[in-house]
Order: C-alpha cells, then sequence, then structure tokens
C-alpha cells in the first residue's frame, strides 16, 4: 500500500515519506542498511512505525476529528507533526534495520520478553503487566513520553488546546 503522509488526512497511513525518511536516515547508525531497502519495504516499514506511534498511548484532541492519525493534536504548534513523533519513527525504522533483527523476533518468538541489542532495549508482551508491549525501541518509547507529559488535560483551553478545534 502506497504511502499517504497527508498531515490531519483523513486516509493518512504515514508520519513521513519515504523521501523524508531518506533525508532523515544518515543521523541514524543504521542509515546504509536503510537506504538499501526497496522503496515497498521502506513503505511498509515507515506504516508500522506509525502504527505503533498511534497506539503507544491514548493522544488526545486531534486537530481535525475526521483525520486518520493521532498527530498532529489540536495543541501541536502550526498544525505539524510534532518532531519527537518524526524522531520516534526514525527510532523504529533505525533498530528495525538492524541485521540482529532476525535474532530479536527469533528471541521473542521463544519467550524472552527483553533485550537489549546494539545500545537499543526492547520489551515485549510479558504476562506479568509491567513489560512494554508497544514494539518500539526505548528511544522512541523516550520521545513520545516525552510529549504525552506534554499533553494538555483534556478541554481545558488555557493549555493552547482549543476543543472546538475537535468538538466543535
Amino acid at each position: 500500500m502506497a504511502i499517504d503522509a497527508t498531515v490531519s488526512g483523513a486516509s493518512a497511513n504515514s508520519y513521513m515519506t519515504v523521501a523524508n525518511a531518506d533525508a532523515r536516515a544518515p543521523a541514524y547508525p543504521n542509515s546504509a542498511l536503510w537506504l538499501a531497502l526497496t522503496t515497498p519495504q521502506k513503505e511498509a516499514m515507515l506504516q508500522r512505525a506509525t502504527r505503533l506511534v498511534d497506539r503507544y498511548r491514548r493522544w488526545e484532541l486531534r486537530l481535525v476529528s475526521t483525520q486518520r492519525l493521532a498527530f498532529p493534536r489540536a495543541c501541536d504548534k502550526a498544525g505539524a507533526i510534532p518532531e519527537g513523533v518524526l524522531q520516534a519513527v526514525m527510532e523504529f525504522l533505525d533498530m528495525s534495520t538492524q541485521p540482529s533483527l532476525t535474532t530479536l523476533k527469533t528471541l521473542q518468538a521463544e519467550g524472552v520478553t527483553s533485550a537489549a541489542i546494539l545500545g537499543q532495549s526492547m520489551s515485549f508482551g510479558g504476562s506479568d503487566g509491567k513489560t512494554d508491549q508497544s514494539g518500539l525501541p526505548a528511544g522512541a518509547r523516550s520521545e513520545l513520553d516525552e510529549l504525552y507529559e506534554q499533553q494538555p488535560v483534556v478541554g481545558y483551553v488555557d493549555h493552547g488546546c482549543d476543543p472546538t478545534s475537535v468538538f466543535g
């Protein structure tokens, strides 16, 4: 499925285009691996990263009530996707292109609940309720946690969000 990175779009399925991810890739350790992927492979990974970001937390106050993705929110500057979201997507892409990912998937299938590989830590699906099931690397979770902490309480206009832009 082709990428639709239209900000606030009703059919959007990615926070960035392949070209945007390619331009950002050199800042990450596995950029050569990312750049060597085919366009369909990159599109699939961008869409997966976007889904994981959207499901990571309960994000409030979408900018437009008909938008498909969680960002931008009503309080995001100029209706833009926050840089932290874009960085989280790139963290996922960088982690996902590591050659050791096959090993990680094998470990997960064998019941391992957390692993640290090449400086990236990940926890997944433990039955104790304490491990992270997001599928996002620690760097991505950190970026999103910071955004979540800045998220205003629903309905408070004095925090920079206008509920009428979503509910009005």
